[in-house]
């Protein structure tokens, strides 16, 4: 399939995220001076800007190439809660947001001056879910499930992915009579024990090194870090993403295949995962093949990270885009 029809295929495209909500607050303003309290730089307020982060952002990128997206999350019972509501609904995603008094609606809130970040504050807790909160999931994946062969585990290690949700998600399609759905999970590695048995797992580099021991820096150990995935996880695909080096899609019968990235200006690397996992998901859903699907969330990836904050690639900026496919380690990759 060449990269025009895959394009096409998109609007077709379901998938259910479940994940870690959270709001990207970005502050904006301008320094002049130092304060006399301290040796920081007074900011002069011009602007506040919020975008869905974490789970929120994935079901973002999935609707904004057209593709339907629904999302399951806990937020807080406070006002965040009610943004990340209005912003999710601003971009037609459905949405089981369940209210937890015991944990506030996670935000991360940037502070940049002319462009520059000088400050971040997060407000979070990463308590495991309780069984009321997981009753709630269960809930909400009977009544979400139909209609959605993909599922995206969106997970920030805020605790609202537990041990057994795999398990769950699989349960809940079979109470409805679903066929096993596709699960691709975006993982970390404090959270490996909840990760049994994906269709396909997306770790960074950073988090393939903690999860295998292996240093993905040289072929040998990037071979030996995915094959080592595989087996631990009974995943079907892992796809390890390499920042500048691209990515590189292992499978169960031992097969590897790598893509290059477009050189290109990086603003902003915050969101990039969350790009990859949204359009190798919204293709997969579709019935994209899987290395086609990869490397269309390599190309995705690659605009990401140009933009400033958590900003969705859209269909029209991805169908501009290079498409460099995936080819078996040590073939050369040519753009098309």
């Amino acid at each position: 399939m060449d990269f025009q029809e895959a394009l096409t295929r998109l609007a077709d495209g379901r998938v259910l995220v479940i994940g870690d909500v959270m709001i990207d607050r970005n502050v904006f303003g301008d320094a002049h001076r130092i304060s006399p309290e301290a040796p920081v730089p007074v900011v002069l307020h011009e602007a506040t800007r919020d975008s869905l982060g974490g789970a929120g952002n994935v079901a973002a990128g999935v609707s904004a190439l057209g593709a339907r997206a629904c999302l399951i999350g806990a937020v807080g019972t406070d006002r965040d809660a009610d943004i990340a509501r209005r912003l999710l609904a601003e971009k037609g995603i459905a949405a089981y947001l369940i209210g937890d008094p015991c944990r506030p609606t996670t935000v991360k809130e940037r502070v940049f001056v002319r462009n520059q970040q000088i400050l971040r504050l997060d407000r979070e807790s990463s308590a495991p879910a309780s069984e009321e909160l997981r009753s709630a999931f269960r809930e909400a994946m009977r009544e979400a499930l139909p209609g959605f062969s993909c599922v995206v585990l969106s997970d920030y290690n805020k605790g609202t992915v537990y041990p057994g949700i795999i398990e769950d998600i699989e349960a809940a399609a079979r109470e409805l009579g679903l066929g096993r759905p596709l699960i691709l999970v975006d993982p970390k590695p404090a959270n490996a024990s909840c990760y049994s048995g994906p269709f396909m797992l997306t770790p960074n580099a950073s988090e393939t090194e903690a999860m295998t021991g292996f240093s993905v820096e040289t072929q040998e150990g990037l071979l030996s870090a995915g094959r080592s995935l595989i087996r631990r996880f009974g995943a079907s695909f892992v796809l390890t993403t390499l920042g500048a080096r691209g990515m590189a899609l292992f499978s169960a019968d031992g097969r590897c295949l790598v893509a290059d990235t477009r050189a290109r200006q990086v603003y902003d690397v915050c969101g990039a995962g969350d790009t990859v996992i949204a359009v190798a998901a919204a293709a997969l859903s579709a019935g994209v093949p899987v290395a086609e699907s990869c490397a269309m969330a390599n190309s995705a990836a690659g605009i990401a990270v140009g933009k400033l904050g958590t900003e969705a690639v859209s269909l029209s900026e991805l169908s501009e885009a290079d498409w460099l496919p995936m080819s078996p380690v040590g073939e050369t990759v040519v753009s098309h």
